[in-house]
């Protein structure tokens, strides 16, 4: 419990500094991580456990990786540092690959 309100004591203390500078695009960029980031956890809070790990796991990641491909996009439309981006774009083409591979796992297991 101690080690709990510590490291959300901490990630307060981080959030406030950050919040104190000037980050203008930032913020913008941060809304849109924190939209993906929210609606992920609502996907995922709504789902059924249907006892089944493997199919489990292929609903959870495929939510992840959409995810993943929000914060991405959010990051190529206003990050400014050339190699973040190319990673981004990256992480766009490949989790969008994996997803589509999820889905074929799924419709072939059924």
């Amino acid at each position: 419990m101690k080690k709990t309100i510590l490291a959300a004591a901490l990630l307060s203390s981080i959030s406030l500094a950050y919040a104190a500078e000037d980050h203008t695009m930032g913020r913008d960029a941060s809304g849109g991580y924190e939209q993906a980031m929210q609606s992920m956890n609502k996907k995922m809070d709504a789902m059924k456990p249907s006892g089944d790990p493997d199919a489990h796991f292929a609903m959870m990641m495929s939510i992840h990786h959409q995810a993943a491909i929000e914060m991405a996009q959010t990051y190529v439309t206003s990050g400014k540092d050339p190699k973040l981006k190319a990673m981004a774009e990256k992480m766009i083409a490949d989790q969008k690959r994996e997803i589509s591979e999820l889905k074929m796992w799924s419709t072939e297991k059924n």
